[in-house]
């Protein structure tokens, strides 16, 4: 097939594509309800679990996950299912609550629009310190309580924001391309936070030995008191942090300003292409913190 041809192919392919979704968008502003179209109907369902446990662990694909204090000894999973896309669940011999979505359905019947009016998955759980908390979904929100504490967490998400306000203790792992990552819970051991396109804050760190905030579209916004050693990188955003105690700090932007405070004692090195630089304890090697950007300005401060 000649060059020309394939060319003329694609293109072609690309018109129909958008034009497809701009009929789509089109019928969505008229008031198009895409509930009829659905081949898929769903029921509420309500489980409870009986037996105790010390790990809730989660792995979904379409659903927002809620984690929520019961208000009582017992557990109980809220979800919405049918015969063919419904969750299954058991306390295994470790003590771990296991949640899985299952899909049963036959290649053919996936051609078509999947709608699901009510796509939460809610756990609520008793009043009880947890060892781990593993929460894993493709297209859905994330959100745990601060009415929790964990020895560990894991929590990611494909296309959807993370929302933790619960309290780590000795690690955290929070990850999504396309979301916002917002960390109100006391924060401590070792943190790392990575989105592409989204935010991330964490405003209530106390005692953390390793921290990594990473981000490619998306402001960067820290707070709290110790964190040993401690990085953050964003491409197109600021970085903003409060007063933080660090043996260690290296940060860098593409397209933004840095601005923070730290120890009167420690050294700084800074670098910015296209802005002014205004750091205390300015030096050119053996630094302590070290800031740079292209697009932007340095300001730093000390306390």
């Amino acid at each position: 097939m000649k060059k020309s041809t394939k060319i003329s192919l694609l293109v072609s392919l690309v018109m129909v594509l958008v034009g497809a979704i701009i009929i789509f968008i089109s019928l969505l502003g008229v008031g198009f309800d895409i509930k009829k179209f659905s081949n898929m109907t769903f029921e509420k369902k309500v489980y409870d679990i009986t037996e105790s446990f010390n790990e809730i662990r989660i792995t979904d694909f379409t659903d927002n996950i809620e984690v929520h204090l019961s208000g009582d000894d017992k557990c109980r999973i809220i979800c919405y299912d049918n015969e063919k896309i419904y969750h299954e669940f058991n306390v295994n011999n470790n003590g771990h609550l296991m949640i899985f979505a299952r899909d049963d359905r036959a290649w053919y019947e996936k051609i078509g629009i999947f709608y699901k009016e009510n796509n939460k998955l809610q756990i609520y759980v008793p009043d009880y310190f947890y060892e781990e908390i593993y929460a894993q979904t493709l297209n859905g929100d994330i959100t745990v309580p601060k009415d929790f504490t964990f020895n560990n967490a894991h929590l990611s998400t494909t296309n959807g924001k993370i929302n933790l306000d619960a309290n780590i203790i000795q690690n955290l792992t929070a990850e999504t391309p396309n979301g916002d990552i917002v960390l109100n819970g006391e924060l401590n051991g070792k943190i790392h936070a990575l989105t592409t396109n989204g935010k991330i804050i964490a405003n209530n760190i106390k005692n953390a030995d390793w921290a990594d905030f990473t981000t490619t579209n998306g402001n960067i916004e820290l707070d709290g008191d110790v964190i040993r050693q401690f990085e953050a990188h964003s491409v197109n955003g600021s970085i903003k942090f409060g007063d933080v105690i660090s043996d260690r700090i290296y940060m860098n932007t593409v397209n933004g300003s840095i601005t923070g405070t730290v120890p009167a004692n420690k050294s700084c090195m800074g670098k910015s292409t296209n802005g002014t630089v205004n750091i205390p304890n300015r030096v050119d090697d053996n630094w302590d913190f070290y800031f740079k950007t292209v697009n932007g300005n340095i300001d730093i401060k000390t306390k």
